[in-house]
């Protein structure tokens, strides 16, 4: 029994080793960083990801009052507001938020979105805090041009007296501009007194 035991133990460490080595491979794999609070020590660990999104050196210490000062001024207070309300055993301890943070090393403004869970003892304390940070910069960006895109192509075609319109083959979504169906209007009030005229039904 003794014997059994023991494979058995050494077994599931050499598994939870295997699911450690997998997680840490799809992190770097997709440049997520990590962050790690003890709520009842105040110890913290952040990942090389998350040093190198924020432009932090490898041996500066994981500190929250340091952190607050790379997201931007104008975000900060309502971060660190959802932050702490995430440690209220009154909610789900969840926390996600998407903000911008000042690179320590070269100053340059990223977009940055925050997950969290954070766990409580059944007295309701915080326990422990853990969660993923992602640069997203990129993709708001992507997605701020295509908006202002958007935005210029509908002026134009607003603009535009003829009757322009568009339709997206694999959404189904049409457009159409104002003019468009201001025409159409014109068309069948012509039509209608057309066969009104012949006396035929229309």
């Amino acid at each position: 029994m003794a014997v059994a035991g023991d494979v058995t133990d050494r077994q599931t460490q050499s598994d939870l080793r295997q699911n450690e080595e997998r997680l840490r491979l799809a992190i770097e794999a997709t440049g997520i960083g990590t962050w790690d609070v003890n709520a009842v020590t105040g110890e913290r660990d952040w990942s090389k990801e998350f040093r190198s999104i924020c432009g932090l050196p490898d041996d500066l210490q994981a500190d929250p009052d340091f952190f607050a000062t790379l997201i931007h001024p104008d975000d900060r207070d309502w971060v660190y507001d959802r932050y702490r309300a995430a440690y209220q055993p009154s909610g789900d301890g969840r926390y996600e938020v998407e903000c911008r943070i000042v690179r320590f090393d070269d100053g340059a403004e990223r977009w940055v979105l925050i997950k969290g869970q954070i766990s409580f003892d059944s007295q309701g304390n915080p326990v422990r805090g853990v969660g993923t940070l992602l640069d997203v910069t990129d993709q708001k960006r992507t997605a701020a041009a295509l908006a202002e895109s958007e935005e210029r192509y509908r002026l134009a075609v607003t603009a535009f007296h003829g009757a322009a319109y568009e339709t997206d083959l694999e959404t189904g979504y049409a457009y159409r501009a104002p003019r468009a169906y201001e025409m159409l209007r014109e068309a069948l009030k012509r039509a209608e007194g057309t066969h009104g005229t012949s006396g035929k039904s229309p």
